[in-house]
């Protein structure tokens, strides 16, 4: 598996960037506030989506602490390869779990694809949300 992309229309700080990521390491040297943590949540959060609490306190409630600062769409896409096949995966996020979208397209057809659910982090990786998380 490999991550080829990245485009982030709204999460936490981050708004209308795209990452592309080349075969070698990336690595990512920048200042305090830059947003290394949130996009490192938001591929988590592309794999595995977000998950849903009533907690109030932001430093429980992964969702809150990362909604836009600026408002607008909550979410982006990421398009990664496996098993010599391409897939973009589109999601967005709402405070209500039941308004969160999940789209996997397959990129050779351009077509939804079912090779995988909406928790295909668990698929692809065998490991859960709180173990990719560590």
């Amino acid at each position: 598996m490999k991550i080829i992309n990245a485009h982030i229309i709204n999460f936490g700080k981050l708004h209308e960037v795209d990452f592309n990521f080349d075969e070698n390491l990336n690595s990512f040297l920048h200042e305090n506030g830059w947003g290394k943590t949130t996009l490192s949540v938001f591929i988590k959060s592309m794999f595995y989506g977000m998950e849903h609490t009533t907690s109030k306190d932001i430093t429980k409630n992964e969702k809150m602490k990362y909604s836009p600062w600026q408002g607008g769409v909550y979410g982006g896409s990421l398009t990664f390869s496996h098993n010599e096949k391409k897939y973009k995966i589109n999601r967005t996020f709402s405070m209500k779990k039941n308004e969160d979208t999940f789209e996997l397209i397959d990129l050779k057809t351009n077509k939804k694809s079912s090779d995988f659910s909406s928790d295909l982090g668990t698929e692809l990786f065998g490991i859960g949300r709180e173990t990719y998380g560590r």
